[in-house]
């Protein structure tokens, strides 16, 4: 069985396939289980109707980012930070179960007066804030890598996706009972790591099909994405009360 902390370095090796800088600095950010992220969900056209059948808390062009899509990767980055069992993800405004997971922890000091409910849920809301921008900002980055390879036609078959995870997980994970047990700790899924190889992928055929010019990626995909009122980080180029 895998320890926590080791299955955490693996969770780093992974991650580090897809996170590649552009050199201004901007993001470039077979499975037994169905894939919900290709496609994303679409973005309608602003004032088309009806609404898409999923709410929208992010649209980058036509790749949406749906609520569903957003907590999951909230509890993923939880799950990431949390020293045992899996975590609780912030829900505003009242930050319920927050509070009370901070509170029962705190409570087994027994030296110290416990910090006030007030300070408790002053904590839940930094964390939500923090982890809401960790999540977004890979969400969205990968919208626009999604979009850009689209409109550069940018091909990638699942066999090849299929085998470059195939090549990682066998090389972090010798024994299936390992990358079982490095899921479990995580809170990711096969579709997880493959979304996270198709994009590392894609990023390096864009990288080449883009080269040297790549000052305006950022810029463009920028002015193409919106964020639903309470989920703004810095990668929304605006704000609009829905979705």
């Amino acid at each position: 069985m895998v320890g926590r902390s080791h299955s955490r370095n693996r969770c780093a090796s992974f991650s580090a396939l897809l996170i590649l800088l552009w050199a201004t600095g901007g993001p470039l950010g077979g499975s037994a289980q169905a894939d919900p992220y290709s496609p994303l969900t679409a973005c309608p056209p602003p004032a088309v109707s009806p609404a898409p059948a999923e709410p929208l808390v992010a649209c980058a062009g036509m790749e949406g980012v749906s609520v569903a899509l957003f907590d999951h990767w909230m509890q993923v980055a939880a799950d990431g930070e949390a020293e045992h069992g899996s975590a609780v993800v912030p829900v505003p405004p009242l930050y319920g179960r927050c509070i009370a997971r901070r509170s029962a922890r705190q409570g087994k000091g027994g030296r110290h007066p416990a910090p006030s409910t007030a300070k408790f849920k002053l904590a839940c809301e930094r964390e939500y804030r923090r982890l809401r921008e960790e999540s977004l900002d890979f969400l969205i980055s990968s919208a626009w890598l999604t979009g850009e390879a689209a409109a550069l036609k940018v091909e990638l078959s699942e066999a090849a996706v299929h085998r470059s995870f195939v090549h990682i997980r066998n090389q972090q994970f010798p024994k299936r009972s390992e990358f079982r047990a490095f899921l479990h700790s995580s809170g990711q899924t096969v579709a997880d790591l493959m979304f996270r190889v198709r994009l590392n992928l894609l990023t390096s055929r864009l990288v080449k099909r883009l080269a040297p010019d790549t000052s305006s990626f950022t810029t463009r995909w920028l002015a193409q994405t919106s964020c639903a009122a309470g989920y703004a980080v810095k990668d929304c180029g605006q704000v609009v009360p829905a979705l």
